[in-house]
């Protein structure tokens, strides 16, 4: 690949157009610092695997993946079931339990990771589309953030 053809390109089409997905991710990390003090990094780390359920929500709502099937969706049932499984076990241990707000911490790291999984199947459609680098379209989100 031509680098002075993409970077142009990266500085000449649309250059901005990326930003709000850049302070979408940004904003997403201090969410994880705020998420960490209310919550035992063992929930925290339960809890983040709601991305894989936004991910596939948002692909379906914009089409970009097509039906899911049976064994697929009791696959995430099963996921689903196992990480309540372990964030109950937390529930006497863990920064929380000595003074932190779980549900505070649980809704920062549900409303952050729903936010990140937008901006993440948002740029993954900007990818997709037949015109334009996927190597400028990564720079304009560096230079964005």
């Amino acid at each position: 690949h031509d680098i002075g053809a993409i970077v142009k390109e990266a500085v000449t089409d649309r250059p901005l157009s990326l930003m709000p997905l850049g302070f979408i991710w940004a904003f997403d990390q201090l969410l994880y610092f705020f998420a960490l003090s209310n919550l035992g990094a063992v929930t925290y780390t339960v809890l983040a695997q709601t991305k894989i359920f936004f991910t596939v929500g948002f692909l379906r709502y914009r089409g970009l993946v097509g039906k899911l099937g049976r064994l697929q969706k009791a696959s995430f049932l099963m996921l689903f079931v196992g990480a309540t499984l372990v964030a109950l076990r937390e529930i006497p241990t863990g920064v929380a339990a000595e003074g932190g707000n779980r549900a505070l911490g649980a809704a920062a790291v549900l409303f952050g990771h729903a936010c990140t999984c937008w901006a993440n199947v948002k740029f993954e459609a900007r990818l997709r589309e037949p015109s334009g680098s996927p190597w400028a379209r990564h720079l304009q989100v560096v230079f964005s953030i």
